[in-house]
């Protein structure tokens, strides 16, 4: 018997598998396929789930230490009607009306519409300084200096301290 003989007879005796057999492989394999895709992103999830809380169970930063001494920089609430400036819970009244006033760590200074500077403790009121009129600014009835159409006084002070310039 020739060799094509021979693969012609073992080729008649292979059956093809009956379809609902394959189509049943099919869905074993797919199922498969699905569980091992549903178990790799199920670890992936508890990983990164695990990770995040381990971030966020670090302890809180500490608070930083203040390097020199603490300063209380609490200033009472302090304003004026008139020529009554109100520092605090004190009520002190000046030579002539308020026109400006600046807070200190140790106390106000005050400008009266006479330009002269007073400061005060809460317990006297000194007159410090008299200044002249403005010297170019846009309001001259309210002795300050105008620029760009903003009012910006005649007497600073800082946040902090008991420095006054004028």
């Amino acid at each position: 018997m020739s060799e094509l003989d021979l693969l012609r007879g073992l080729g008649d005796q292979l059956v093809p598998p009956p379809l609902d057999s394959l189509r049943e492989t099919a869905r074993q394999r797919t199922r498969r396929t699905a569980s091992a895709s549903l178990v790799a992103t199920f670890v992936v999830a508890l990983g990164l789930t695990g990770a995040l809380v381990s971030l966020r169970d670090d302890p809180a930063p500490r608070p930083v230490q203040p390097v020199g001494p603490v300063v209380d920089d609490t200033r009472p609430l302090t304003y004026a009607e008139g020529a009554t400036v109100h520092y605090g819970d004190q009520t002190l009244t000046m030579a002539g009306e308020v026109v400006e006033l600046d807070l200190t760590d140790d106390g106000v200074t005050v400008r009266t519409d006479d330009n002269r500077m007073w400061f005060t403790d809460g317990s006297a009121i000194h007159e410090i300084s008299a200044i002249g009129e403005s010297g170019g600014g846009d309001d001259e009835t309210s002795g300050g200096d105008v620029l760009w159409g903003t009012y910006v006084g005649r007497v600073v002070s800082g946040n902090s301290g008991s420095e006054v310039a004028w």
